[in-house]
């Protein structure tokens, strides 16, 4: 048989069974992209998803773990900027965080003082940082856990790493990177202060630029006073 025959004999083949070969070729496909689908999927490593309020090192006993080395995230000057609005824009706008705040009813803001109270304890324990510093600032600047950046990246602080904001695997990481960034570096000299004196570290946190409020000392003041947090800082 020359080659003008099976060349004419594959032609005709084609074009009797074009629908036939059609519908092998999509079946084909299907079953490649599901083997492939699920290869990816025997690769992709298991992470056990843990809820915001968990707090690992206190809790459970575990290894500290961080998304965030803190100290880098220090160095590179990662702290809060005020008037950025990540994930939606560009553009700057000057956000008033304590108004912002006060759109949430002060049942969510005793609801999120009480859940997060354990942790600022044990952090001031570990860093020396008042407890009462750590619960207003985690309250004013996550809107009582209700702000976009804590809401999908467990940051309560509006740390950045890079000038995108720092994503966290829980609330708890989010805690420490902020007590490791606010006690390292340019803040260094605030672990001089008594972790008792309150009203210092909020006059310390301004002056040293921990973000560009002009009115952080006094909103973290008039958290403080309303909620009466320092008695956290006995406890």
């Amino acid at each position: 048989m020359n080659k003008q025959v099976i060349t004419k004999n594959v032609s005709n083949f084609i074009l009797n069974n074009w629908f036939k070969l059609i519908i092998i070729g999509a079946g084909v496909y299907i079953i490649f992209q599901k083997d492939m689908s699920f290869t990816v999927n025997l690769n992709a490593p298991f992470q056990e998803k843990t809820e915001q309020n968990e707090t690992p090192a206190i809790v459970k006993g575990e290894k500290e773990r961080y998304s965030v080395d803190a100290q880098k995230l220090a160095a590179k000057g990662g702290g809060l900027e005020t008037f950025e609005i990540p994930f939606f824009t560009n553009k700057t706008e000057k956000v008033n965080h304590l108004q912002e705040l006060d759109k949430m009813s002060e049942n969510i803001q005793l609801a999120y003082l009480k859940r997060f109270a354990h942790v600022a304890i044990s952090e001031r324990k570990k860093y020396g940082i008042p407890s009462s510093i750590i619960l207003a600032n985690a309250l004013l600047h996550s809107y009582a856990g209700n702000s976009p950046a804590a809401k999908s990246a467990n940051n309560h602080f509006g740390l950045k790493e890079n000038g995108q904001i720092a994503q966290f695997d829980n609330a708890w990481s989010g805690f420490r990177a902020h007590s490791q960034y606010i006690t390292t570096g340019e803040f260094a000299d605030l672990r001089k202060l008594s972790k008792k004196d309150y009203q210092a570290w909020a006059k310390g946190l301004q002056r040293l630029g921990y973000n560009q409020e002009d009115d952080l000392t006094q909103n973290l003041l008039i958290i403080i006073d309303k909620f009466q947090l320092y008695e956290l800082d006995e406890k």
